[in-house]
């Protein structure tokens, strides 16, 4: 207050010095001014630690201008903040720059779920999953933002398909994100081979690491994971009118039964080959590019995981936990 006083014009003891002094203070530090000048959130500028500057009176008198922690700004958010996407909601296909699709400079916490293209059995399996959580974490105003490999097209029909929200779902049709951010792009990639004989390769674990321990777990049941199908809750898709979960429970209930998981996969393959041609990508050697998920809290990391093959995404309690730890209670 002194020495806004001071600094007015016409007040006793005022400099030019010192007016300047009054007017950084007021207009805030350098980050948060440069922030605010693009309207994105922190930026890279943001990051870097400064000197405080001095400013010197005529008589000798130093104010000290402190300037803000500014917040951190991670790598994985410096790569896809040039990047845009497509919005499933918008029947116009409007591109969205992705790191728009979050409150970045409030902090708010996002799961940001990269799924595989549009007709994985990976995408399916993981959007499956998470619709089941997207109420609890819309109620922490935790953000939900899944991009998947594919057209708009291949968007609006995956949603339809699956009921995963298309106000939470984005198209990524070249895969940027996925270059961007260095996930897998498969096997040998630069071989000039059919994409549907390497995929088959890595169906069968070549080159895919990890994918034949989980084929086998949907056949065999795991202890330590929650059973899909329960009388009462909501299943993760819908299920043909003749066909009754109770099969399961003549080997137990209250974990992941034997053939449950594998039951689920077969029905969403199914609905896949019946409509391969609308959901995969033109670009086909887009089917071999894996996922990954980030937990957002603004701009840096909380969570980071890189699908390494073919049913290696996220597993989904982690990735609950690591967004309900970040967000505000």
């Amino acid at each position: 207050p002194a020495l806004s006083r001071a600094a007015q014009p016409g007040a006793p003891g005022g400099s030019r010095a010192q007016m300047a002094a009054a007017s950084l203070l007021a207009r805030g530090p350098p980050s948060a001014r440069l922030a605010a000048k693009h309207n994105k959130g922190p930026t890279t500028a943001g990051r870097c630690r400064t000197r405080a500057p001095i400013v010197r009176g005529v008589r000798g008198v130093a104010v000290t201008v402190r300037a803000s922690a500014a917040p951190a700004v991670s790598s994985e958010y410096e790569a896809i903040a040039p990047l845009q996407v497509l919005s499933t909601a918008d029947s116009d296909a409007t591109p969205c720059p992705i790191t728009s699709l979050w409150d970045v400079a409030g902090g708010q916490t996002c799961v940001l779920a990269f799924l595989t293209h549009f007709a994985d059995f990976d995408s399916w399996e993981y959007a499956q999953k998470l619709r089941l959580e997207l109420s609890a974490l819309t109620e922490q105003n935790i953000r939900v933002v899944a991009v998947g490999i594919g057209s708009h097209q291949s968007a609006v029909k995956f949603a339809e398909m699956t009921g995963f929200p298309k106000e939470n779902l984005y198209a990524d049709p070249s895969g940027e994100c996925y270059t961007a951010l260095g996930y897998e792009k498969g096997l040998a990639p630069d071989v000039p081979a059919s994409p549907y004989v390497k995929l088959l390769l890595m169906c069968a674990g070549i080159g895919s690491p990890g994918t034949l321990k989980e084929v086998f777990r949907g056949y065999t049941g795991d202890k330590e994971s929650p059973q899909l199908f329960q009388e009462g809750a909501t299943p993760p898709r819908d299920l043909p009118a003749s066909f009754s979960t109770a099969v399961f429970d003549i080997v137990g209930k209250g974990y992941l039964r034997p053939f449950e998981l594998a039951t689920l996969r077969l029905l969403n393959m199914i609905d896949i080959l019946g409509d391969w041609d609308g959901l995969k990508p033109a670009n086909e050697d887009l089917l071999l590019t894996r996922g990954g998920t980030l937990v957002m809290k603004g701009a840096e990391v909380k969570y980071s995981h890189k699908d390494k093959g073919i049913l290696g995404y996220a597993n989904v309690d982690d990735v609950l936990k690591a967004a309900q730890d970040t967000a505000p209670p």
